[in-house]
């Protein structure tokens, strides 16, 4: 069955978030990965507080993203939508955090490989999220 009408433009509107996204999770990972091995790697700051200065950089970087590229900008004023993604996404990211000191502390795994498994996961648990409950329009 092809859809038709309202329900194809909620497909292809569905869809073009999910593009976008994808671009803006690469974009975000990159700030994740390259930030968190700079400052480890090269400044010489711990592993983990590397990791938690680039989450912060990935904030802002993913709000502004979120709102102009990935779902555009909604009528909902600039700051009430950025206190709501700021709180969904402190939750996101301590969330994020935890995972991580238990997969390369407790685990043992290598901090760049839990880096990018806590990415996988969280990028579509936030995608779903987001898209239904900050950025709906």
């Amino acid at each position: 069955m092809v859809p038709t009408g309202a329900r194809r433009e909620a497909l292809s509107s569905t869809t073009t978030s999910a593009i976008r996204f994808t671009f803006l999770s690469v974009a975000s990972g990159v700030t994740n990965l390259g930030l968190t091995a700079a400052l480890h790697e090269l400044v010489g700051l711990s592993e983990e507080l590397s990791y938690a200065i680039a989450l912060v950089c990935a904030l802002i970087q993913n709000f502004l993203g979120m709102r102009y590229f990935v779902y555009g900008a909604s009528s909902q004023p600039w700051a009430t939508q950025f206190l709501q993604f700021a709180g969904a996404t402190a939750g996101f990211r301590g969330l994020e955090y935890l995972s991580f000191l238990v997969v390369h502390n407790v685990m043992g795994v290598h901090y760049l490989i839990a880096v990018a498994a806590n990415m996988v996961v969280f990028t579509i648990a936030k995608f779903l999220f987001y898209r239904v409950a900050i950025f709906s329009r």
